[in-house]
């Protein structure tokens, strides 16, 4: 039989699952970027360096925060990204997503930029003279 008409030629597959599965490290722009565990994680803040801390307890206390919500919605208030958000609080973007999504159910608002402004809005309600 001729060599490449059915015969197993010692060439090796091309595919990208073949790639993959040997380590090939040129298919890496196919995977998922991996969190880099040595590198230092950003401390949590306790309140976003907008707000005081009272002002912030009382604008989570206002809009029914649980914890979590508020670490994530601190993080997005001091302008990290989804990913890193995940990475500072050790969970995957797509739990940070899931509790993306709740909170804008909660608090009725279509996307981050409109949990951002209904932060706002919220410690101006409170900042104004009763």
């Amino acid at each position: 039989m001729p060599s490449g008409l059915g015969a197993r030629s010692p060439v090796r597959a091309r595919g990208v699952a073949t790639a993959l599965l040997s380590g090939n490290e040129l298919c890496s722009l196919f995977m998922r970027p991996q969190a880099n565990t040595n590198a230092k994680k950003a401390p949590l803040p306790e309140h976003p360096s907008i707000f005081t801390r009272r002002e912030w307890a009382e604008i989570r206390r206002n809009l029914g925060l649980s914890t979590r919500q508020a670490e994530i919605v601190c993080l997005l208030l001091e302008g990290h990204k989804i990913y890193a958000v995940a990475v500072t609080l050790s969970i995957s973007p797509d739990t940070v997503r899931a509790h993306l999504r709740r909170l804008y159910r909660k608090l009725a608002v279509a996307d981050r930029l409109d949990l951002v402004i209904r932060c706002f809005r919220e410690f101006r309600r409170l900042s104004r003279p009763m």
